[in-house]
């Protein structure tokens, strides 16, 4: 990742003209990652990780990590691993270039990386709509996003403080002006909140419409306090975006269900006409 604050995987390759015996220590610095906590259990992957028992040691105060050869590498062979360090919360135009430096070979510089010259994704566009402000019955809730770059399957978009609908806790299906949630979302009552997870990659080039139904308070509670919020997540948990404040008041109901203002009913022999007029329009369905 190019963004400044994000996680962002590293991957190093190289090759040694001698043999990298159990014990020997590999070093790679300067990494300039703040943000990133000193461990000795960083999570190390790739082809070659089993090599360094799958971790390596991360120092924050030196700029280094350091991994160690649980098993022995023959010369020339290609070795990659990949490691996740925290990109910079600002840009970082003048990062030193990296060495990797192990026993008996002469140092080798590497690129200069965590320089995080874009700044953090956002949402361009958030807005929310609804279908109905009547007292307990169905309401359509649309809800329009554009990210400012893509945001990849996997991860996932939460809507919060939709509070006091009646919906309990459940899957709703979702209709959306792209196949990426994958025609569901998950709902929860208590937060107001419903998750969306992406099966294929967000688009920044255009704007995505999700529309799903919840059942509108029915006016026994004190109003919503607040505004709706938009916020995305990597897979892992992270937050990617937000979380954004919608300016928009959502499930407001301040409507009575409409009631019959005429009914009546005539019998001509064993013709019946019926004539109703509702006090407010009644929805499809």
């Amino acid at each position: 990742s190019t963004y400044q604050g994000a996680d962002n995987t590293l991957t190093l390759t190289f090759k040694a003209t001698i043999p990298l015996v159990s014990g020997a220590i590999i070093t790679i610095t300067p990494l300039v990652s703040k943000s990133t906590a000193t461990t000795t259990c960083l999570p190390v992957a790739g082809a070659g990780a089993a090599s360094f028992g799958y971790r390596g040691s991360w120092s924050t105060d030196a700029d280094t990590l350091y991994l160690t050869v649980t098993q022995n590498i023959a010369a020339s062979t290609l070795v990659t691993v990949s490691f996740t360090l925290r990109n910079p919360a600002s840009a970082s135009p003048t990062a030193a270039e990296s060495t990797i430096v192990a026993p008996s070979i002469a140092s080798k510089t590497l690129a200069a990386v965590l320089r995080a010259p874009d700044a953090s994704p956002q949402f361009t566009t958030t807005s929310i709509g609804e279908s109905h402000q009547t007292k307990s019955i169905l309401n359509t809730i649309t809800l329009t996003i554009k990210p400012s770059s893509d945001i990849a399957a996997g991860a996932y978009i939460t809507l919060s403080n939709l509070l006091n609908s009646l919906t309990s806790d459940t899957i709703l299906p979702v209709s959306s002006t792209s196949s990426v949630f994958g025609g569901t979302g998950e709902w929860a009552k208590s937060t107001g909140s419903l998750t969306l997870y992406l099966s294929s990659t967000l688009p920044s080039a255009s704007e995505t419409a999700v529309s799903f139904q919840i059942q509108n308070p029915d006016g026994s509670g004190p109003p919503a306090s607040g505004s709706p919020s938009v916020q995305a997540f990597s897979s892992d948990g992270s937050s990617l975006i937000g979380p954004n404040a919608i300016g928009a008041s959502i499930l407001y109901a301040f409507t009575d269900p409409p009631t019959w203002a005429t009914k009546s009913i005539v019998k001509a022999s064993t013709l019946l006409t019926l004539s109703i007029k509702p006090t407010a329009d009644l929805p499809s369905g």
